[in-house]
């Protein structure tokens, strides 16, 4: 039997939080080429904007932009606003925030964004979204994770904190929703080369930690994986990082080892 295009199996339309660069950008267009049609969100709207026209031009298909800040506790009325009776049959969660340094340099309210954003906006959705797709029998979710969230991580401590939560929430998702016809699946990505990661300015990393993938490559990989398993990791080498962790390091060796390689890429940011 043949195996059914992304459009047939989950519906014409897909929405990504968090779509105006880098992974975001990069599942826009893996999507627009198995044409689908796109809801981009993030708080900037020149960018969206930019990205939505590049991908109208070359594949020709409807896209609606939605300037929103994802940390805020309406954004699914604020969506719901903007795109009518429009049937979102994927959902991709890319939006992040990424404080780089020691958690205590940081205050409360920076800390509790990197809640709001990277672990109540991606529940918000799936309790909006996810319900829908439940009860019509099909759709898609995908979390975009990392590989900070498999093990504490200094230097980022609650943003891996926060994508340990994407982990674990989509693999119980992915169990209790793959009966009723909706497919979940985390990325649990390594460094990839956005402008947000190239900003920071990391340090040559350690010898461990594996080159900045091409954000194309995680978007096609994650989307060739979904309804075949809960959870992917895109490129090789990440692929051998995460076995050895998982498989050969205590968790106080995988802490201690992963602190080192951060270290070296960012300083110890102690001032």
């Amino acid at each position: 039997m043949k195996r059914k295009n992304l459009a047939e199996r989950y519906g014409s339309w897909a929405l990504i939080a968090g779509g105006s660069q880098g992974i975001g950008e990069a599942f826009a267009i893996k999507l627009a080429e198995k044409g689908l049609n796109l809801v981009l969100i993030a708080r900037r709207i020149e960018p969206l904007e930019q990205v939505a026209e590049k991908i109208r031009t070359k594949y020709g298909i409807e896209i609606k932009c939605i300037s929103l800040d994802l940390a805020s506790d309406d954004i699914v009325s604020k969506i719901q606003d903007e795109i009518g009776d429009i049937e979102i049959g994927i959902l991709v969660y890319n939006a992040a925030i990424i404080p780089i340094g020691n958690y205590f340099n940081s205050d409360l309210e920076e800390q509790l964004k990197v809640i709001n954003i990277n672990c109540r906006g991606p529940t918000y959705l799936i309790d909006y979204f996810g319900r829908k797709m439940r009860k019509r029998g099909k759709g898609g979710i995908i979390l975009i994770s990392s590989m900070a969230g498999l093990q504490g991580t200094p230097i980022n401590v609650h943003y891996a904190a926060s994508k340990a939560y994407n982990i674990v929430l989509a693999e119980g998702l992915w169990y209790e929703l793959k009966d009723f016809g909706v497919d979940v699946i985390v990325s649990i990505t390594g460094a990839t080369a956005t402008p947000n990661y190239i900003a920071t300015n990391p340090d040559k990393p350690g010898f461990f930690v594996p080159k900045p993938l091409d954000p194309l490559l995680v978007a096609k990989e994650s989307l060739g994986k979904l309804g075949k398993k809960p959870y992917v990791v895109p490129g090789f080498a990440n692929k051998i990082a995460s076995f050895f962790i998982k498989h050969f390091l205590t968790r106080k060796q995988a802490i201690k080892l992963i602190g080192k390689n951060t270290i070296k890429m960012y300083g110890k940011y102690d001032s």
